[in-house]
């Protein structure tokens, strides 16, 4: 049994993680909490295409365009399929992820640095004292992050 995030759960004899609340079944562990289940690492995933390979999110599409001009950082950003569109929209970005081989697919992009961390495994927060214009997260929620981004973000 495992607790993290509001969620209390195990891995049922298919190795899904079922959330264990009232009226609560079987789990994506692609769209879960990273405690729930293992993140599959590398660049294919259960037979699903790479982030970079999918098109960016229409939500991201939409509401990135307000970000103000300056640095964005893109949290957990896999292989960069946002990453990718911000670059093309001029915008510096931070892409940051624990999964190097994903990071890798963005080297030598115009405007990117990457970063190698795993945030959630106690280590300091790696940006202290850095300021984003914006952050972007898409499929990814570890709400002890919560008051760093906040801190992160604008003047």
């Amino acid at each position: 049994m495992k607790a993290s995030g509001g969620f209390v759960g195990e891995a049922d004899e298919n190795n899904e993680v079922v959330d264990q609340r009232e009226g609560g079944g079987a789990l994506d562990p692609q769209r879960t909490h990273a405690g729930m289940a293992p993140r599959p690492r590398g660049l294919v995933f259960e037979g699903r295409p790479a982030h970079a390979e999918l098109a960016p999110s229409a939500w991201v599409e939409r509401w990135g365009a307000l970000i103000p001009e300056g640095e964005v950082l893109d949290l957990a950003c896999g292989t960069g399929r946002h990453t990718r569109l911000l670059a093309r929209r001029a915008h510096p970005v931070l892409a940051l992820d624990r999964d190097a081989a994903a990071l890798a697919t963005l080297e030598g992009l115009p405007g990117v640095r990457t970063l190698c961390a795993d945030l959630e495994d106690g280590s300091p927060w790696p940006l202290a004292g850095t300021r984003f214009a914006g952050v972007v997260i898409a499929n990814y929620l570890y709400r002890p992050l919560f008051a760093r981004l906040i801190e992160s973000v604008g003047d």
